[in-house]
């Protein structure tokens, strides 16, 4: 009775659709073709990216992505993705590099900056970022932003953590 006594037929209803800002990604990266080309440093990706937001209509939408990864030297990473949003037509191609030292303290510890680009129909974004990891955790801050016409308070701003195994 005190639920129906406190709704009024003139009460509006409202649905709160607005992203949380937290979302799951799965992914792996392995080594390729070190044994049979004696190429080192080379390695093969697959992300699977926005999970849990992939029915929201939010600015974020699941995205699948291949990617190739290069390791010329131990401080230095190119790489190169292709991904398909599932909202969107055509592919969009990614392209970056990380710089990055790494120490050992009775943990190993990494620290990264990246850069990168990415370049699709739907829209042309650069990337910068860092990262900073001890052991097998991973702390990440990305700045996403386009090119033209889109000032740096409305640019996507991402914090990650990760666990590698």
């Amino acid at each position: 009775d005190n639920l129906r006594d406190s709704i009024r037929p003139d009460d509006e209803v409202e649905l709160d659709l607005l992203d949380t800002g937290l979302d799951v990604d799965f992914g792996m990266q392995t080594d390729i073709l070190t044994e049979k080309l004696n190429v080192k440093g080379l390695t093969a990706g697959l992300i699977l990216t926005n999970v849990l937001h992939r029915n929201l209509t939010g600015k974020r939408r699941s995205e699948l992505g291949i990617g190739l990864g290069y390791e010329p030297l131990n401080w230095i990473t190119s790489g190169l993705d292709l991904r398909k949003q599932f909202a969107e037509k055509g592919l969009t191609v990614n392209f970056g590099w990380e710089l990055r030292g790494k120490w050992q303290r009775g943990a190993a510890i990494e620290a990264a900056v990246r850069n990168g680009f990415d370049i699709s129909i739907a829209r042309k974004q650069f990337s910068l970022g860092f990262l900073l990891a001890l052991g097998n955790s991973y702390w990440e801050y990305t700045l996403t932003k386009q090119f033209k016409g889109e000032p740096y308070s409305e640019a996507n701003h991402t914090v990650a953590s990760t666990i590698r195994f």
